[in-house]
């Protein structure tokens, strides 16, 4: 009896000491399963789009089939969408593929990797903080309206940046070089301008650290990665220069604009702040984690992004909507982190409630006011989603496809799919009545052309009369 007892202690001391590591996994993976359930939900309802689900998934399932495919999805003609942002490790994604050869495994995986982002949240804030602390940060991020903006939209490659982000500044606030120089390389092949972030995580390794030596390579070689890419990489391969410069505001050029930067500061400052959409952008920011942000040096690490944002002449970046906040929300949970543990180590107990302050922000200003699942709404009914999945199931996989936007998604697993246009040279179209364009387009040109193989829930799939 005695050795069954001390068997049945052991089992159980061995299970507390396993739990407290399992908790946060757990707490993730159910993130995880909500997020993909909700992203997969959306896009069965017709809600994603080919911008920029359907972009993505033709390019990676032609990686998966182990080709670089011209992605004709995206408006600006490439005959390789590395010419338009330079991603490569998109192509880490297409095993995925192997596994289900569906559109929805994209989603899927940027389920996961959202959660994942929220690990190293959770080990920073154990060890500031302390474990129940932990949790409440750790859900505080999965909660984020930056979080949940990136999945109540399709698919884009800052996913894959966020627990890239999260893990280099862990990897900075530990002081672990070697772990940071070992994701540094990895993170640079997300996009171009993932750069930012780790030249942010190179201000705060200079400032609050002193470590001048590592914080100016580090910011040297994610700079100049930033500048080969977009001057020399992107235009070689595109044959154009680099299309996304919309800072014209500071200088018409890269070195124009960082003069401008240097030389006259106070320009860029009101830039950042001359509107009213980018003041309640940087108020959701702040405001969903309590304002701690405020508090510490980390903060340092989100101006290269913030700046990307916010000096762009492009007002999509100024807003809330879509996946532009993701890559701030891992920095801003570690300054939150860091503000709530300055305040512990002077205020003692009544520092005690932060975490749950935190959690309260981010879900009010999520809830009431961001919103970051709109994107869900205005979906189509069940029914009618399964009647018109009947009626894209008679296109082939094999031949090319004209089609409205929010059917591109559903078929875009093929070499030749485009948004409708009046070209007409498609084999197949797949149009979307309820649209105006889109059924203007069937009314006028369609009919000359093509014969209707299917009509039912708002859409017509026609096929080219021979």
């Amino acid at each position: 009896m005695d050795a069954a007892v001390a068997l049945r202690e052991s089992r159980l001391e061995s299970l507390r000491a396993v739990l407290p590591h399992l908790l946060p996994l757990t707490l993730a993976a159910a993130a995880c399963g909500g997020y993909g359930w909700l992203s997969i939900r959306r896009h069965d309802l017709f809600g994603t789009g080919g911008y920029d689900l359907g972009i993505f998934d033709q390019t990676i399932w032609g990686y998966s089939h182990l080709a670089i495919v011209t992605n004709t999805v995206k408006r600006v003609p490439l005959p390789n969408l590395l010419g338009d942002h330079f991603h490569p490790l998109l192509a880490a994604l297409a095993p995925t593929y192997w596994i289900w050869n569906n559109v929805r495994v994209l989603l899927l995986d940027q389920s996961m990797l959202l959660a994942l982002a929220s690990i190293p949240v959770f080990w920073f804030a154990r060890e500031r903080l302390g474990r129940a602390a932990a949790f409440a940060f750790q859900g505080a991020f999965l909660a984020s309206w930056g979080v949940l903006d990136a999945v109540g939209f399709d698919f884009h490659e800052y996913g894959l940046a966020a627990p890239l982000i999260a893990l280099g500044l862990y990897a900075a606030a530990r002081r672990r070089t070697k772990l940071l120089c070992s994701v540094l390389p990895i993170a640079l092949l997300v996009r171009e301008d993932v750069a930012l972030a780790f030249v942010g995580i190179a201000l705060y390794a200079l400032v609050a650290q002193r470590r001048y030596l590592f914080g100016a390579l580090l910011a040297l070689v994610s700079l100049g990665w930033l500048v080969l890419v977009t001057q020399i990489v992107i235009p070689a391969i595109a044959d154009r220069p680099y299309a996304y410069w919309t800072y014209g505001a500071l200088g018409g050029t890269l070195a124009a604009a960082a003069l401008t930067v240097v030389t006259r500061p106070w320009v860029a400052a009101g830039l950042a702040v001359d509107n009213s959409t980018k003041l309640t952008t940087i108020l959701a920011l702040l405001g969903g984690w309590a304002f701690l942000p405020l508090l510490s040096p980390f903060l340092l690490a989100a101006l290269p992004l913030l700046a990307e944002r916010f000096w762009s002449s492009n007002d999509v970046l100024w807003g809330t909507t879509g996946q532009y906040s993701i890559m701030a929300m891992p920095i801003l949970a570690f300054a939150a982190v860091d503000g709530a543990a300055r305040i512990k180590e002077r205020a003692g107990r009544a520092g005690a409630a932060l975490p749950a302050v935190v959690l309260a922000a981010g879900c009010w200003v999520s809830l009431l006011g961001v919103h970051p699942l709109r994107g869900i709404n205005g979906l189509v009914p069940a029914a009618r989603a399964r009647a018109i999945e009947h009626c894209l199931e008679l296109v082939p996989p094999s031949v090319s496809v004209g089609a409205s936007d929010r059917l591109i998604p559903h078929l875009s697993h093929r070499l030749v799919i485009r948004e409708l246009s009046a070209r007409l040279t498609e084999s197949y179209l797949a149009v979307d009545v309820t649209t105006h364009r889109d059924g203007r387009f069937l009314a006028v040109a369609a009919p000359d052309h093509y014969r209707t193989l299917c009509r039912d829930g708002g859409i017509v799939v026609l096929t080219r009369a021979v």
